[in-house]
């Protein structure tokens, strides 16, 4: 919802276009599963549906065997071999054990893993958060979707409106989007802010599905409340203390 395949992909093609490119191939793979369109959530044709499927995608690229029948040997030579830039998109929907292992086998200096997830993976990680848009971009990229969609209600708004309503959808670039798209539809500007649901469950479903329930408590507990909190606020309100505490808010 902020962008994280599109950065993803400008990295990829600007490694391409570099004449000092110096991996021995780039190799995409993406674990997503849906697909947001303006009135409902689009389940996509993908054959990745596990971990394994995700891992046996990247051994065929490579030639490898597949590693759901052999394990993880020869794809992890080849990454430790050769420098290789594998990219995987949307790790969360297939994160488990299977991941986990396969990453803490790789020992090159060479091969470089790039992973888009709302999802971490903890000691795996050198984590890049992805913040929202600033309020001028935000405007500039919901003012420029409005010109090719041909949306007359949003290009005729004031810059004014148009950071009210960039504001009230956190400047998200996915948020803006979607957003775009229903108004095109025939939604009036204030009726498509009024009720996100289709939005909120595209970007948030997964996140949900796969945090604890320490961590859901937590969420449920700042939602009810409203507004910033300190850590001591958050612990007096869930009363979760210390690490149980961390564990649950990271």
């Amino acid at each position: 919802a902020i962008g994280k395949t599109a950065l993803a992909l400008r990295l990829a093609y600007k490694i391409l276009d570099d004449h000092n490119f110096d991996f021995d191939c780039i190799v995409w793979v993406s674990a997503k599963t849906n697909q947001l369109l303006p009135n409902e959530i689009k389940g996509l044709n993908n054959s990745i549906r596990s971990s394994l499927d995700l891992l046996d995608s990247v051994g065929d690229f490579l030639g490898a065997e597949k590693v759901s029948t052999s394990g993880f040997s020869e794809l992890i030579e080849y990454l430790n071999t050769f420098k290789i830039l594998l990219i995987i998109d949307n790790l969360e929907t297939v994160i488990d054990e299977n991941i986990r292992s396969f990453l803490g086998q790789i020992n090159s200096r060479d091969s470089k893993i790039l992973i888009t997830s709302r999802i971490g993976l903890g000691d795996f990680e050198r984590r890049y958060q992805i913040s929202n848009l600033n309020e001028r971009d935000a405007v500039t990229l919901l003012r420029s979707l409005a010109k090719v969609r041909n949306v007359q209600h949003l290009i005729k708004c004031s810059n004014e409106t148009l950071i009210r309503y960039c504001k009230r959808m956190l400047n998200s670039p996915g948020f803006i989007k979607w957003y775009v798209a229903m108004v095109s539809l025939g939604a009036s500007p204030e009726q498509a802010l009024s009720d996100p649901k289709i939005f909120l469950e595209f970007a948030l479903e997964n996140v949900f599905s796969f945090i604890g329930a320490k961590s859901i408590f937590v969420a449920q507990c700042l939602a009810a409340s409203g507004g910033d909190k300190s850590l001591a606020e958050i612990s007096y309100l869930t009363e979760l203390e210390g690490d149980e505490l961390r564990n649950s808010i990271l």
